[in-house]
């Protein structure tokens, strides 16, 4: 996509979703919006839809008083997840944690939340690409419900089901693209160097096929990534036979 339709784009969704205040540096107008011709706006709303995150722009365009982009699409405040591992006995784990923690007596639903969207991030970074969606979600959810996550509870499990360097490529996202801060994600753990730049390319090519870097998922979920990999072969080795 054009960098004038990215931009804006990305300054939509910062200021619809985050409340971030808008660049207004030199060659941008009052609101940190480049004019662009009608074709473009129409580019942009084409990949905010193909990105799921057409309601964050459009609260985006309403606080800056953009009303005239017309769009009205109801944006859900966590979309519906599927927050589950390709690994079997990663998956297993997973399903124990929330076993369990359901029937504790001091169940945290807002923690088991956070949980089930680090995890669905997972397996779309694993399976096609990093969702723009899903990263957004994330981030909004940890500010909303800070003071009622458990991150210790979520640090332990993140280490059961193996999905530490994972989770913190998650919060080197949020981190270097979207402004947040390390002390409001505490299972950030390092810094992670191309982390923006991988979200920013899923940005800039929501209108293209194309897929997360293998060499990436093998750094960060080693074997989430090996089994995908091997249920997708078997996959492909019965549809032969049949």
């Amino acid at each position: 996509m054009h960098s004038s339709v990215v931009n804006n784009l990305t300054t939509l969704l910062k200021v619809g979703a985050f409340g971030t205040t808008p660049d207004t540096n030199h060659d941008k107008s009052s609101h940190g919006i480049i004019p662009m011709s009608p074709y473009k706006w129409r580019v942009l709303c084409k990949a905010a839809d193909k990105l799921g995150v057409t309601g964050y722009v459009a609260m985006g365009a309403e606080k800056l008083g953009m009303s005239d982009l017309g769009l009205l699409t109801f944006q859900r405040e966590y979309p519906l997840v599927n927050a589950s591992l390709f690994n079997h006995w990663s998956d297993k784990h997973l399903m124990e944690v929330r076993e369990e923690e359901m029937n504790a007596p001091d169940t945290s639903d807002e923690t088991l939340m956070l949980l089930d969207t680090i995890v669905a991030n997972a397996h779309e970074m694993i399976a096609d690409n990093v969702s723009v969606e899903g990263i957004i979600s994330l981030g909004r959810m940890i500010r909303q419900n800070h003071d009622k996550i458990d991150f210790t509870k979520l640090s332990s499990w993140l280490s059961t089901i193996g999905l530490v360097q994972t989770a913190n490529l998650e919060a080197n996202i949020l981190i270097d693209f979207w402004g947040m801060s390390p002390d409001e994600i505490p299972f950030y753990i390092k810094p992670y160097p191309k982390a923006s730049k991988l979200y920013h390319k899923a940005i800039c090519n929501a209108l293209d096929t194309g897929s997360f870097s293998t060499a990436t998922r093998l750094n960060v979920a080693m074997t989430e990534t090996l089994s995908y990999n091997f249920v997708k072969a078997i996959s492909k080795i019965t549809d032969i036979e049949e």
